[in-house]
């Protein structure tokens, strides 16, 4: 299985959006938020994706840059424990 860990900023219209059940029902990944944050009319998480390919992931992310969804990848930017 292949993970990418991201981070994604998005509006709070965007948060109406069943864009989790789509990354899972559309893209076939399982998406796990690592956390969250909505202030300022703005939302931000961290979501560790999970699949069976490369381009399984990016399509995943595809998706989500259409809807309009910042993403940042988190590779190297934190420390396991």
């Amino acid at each position: 299985m292949i993970k990418k860990r991201i981070e994604i900023i998005m509006s709070e219209e965007l948060l109406e959006q069943p864009f989790l059940y789509r990354l899972v029902k559309d893209h076939d990944l399982v998406p796990g938020v690592r956390g969250a944050t909505v202030k300022n009319k703005e939302a931000c998480m961290q979501i560790e994706l999970q699949g069976g390919s490369e381009e399984q992931i990016n399509g995943g992310i595809d998706y989500l840059l259409e809807l309009g969804v910042t993403v940042k990848s988190l590779e190297g930017d934190f420390v396991e424990s």
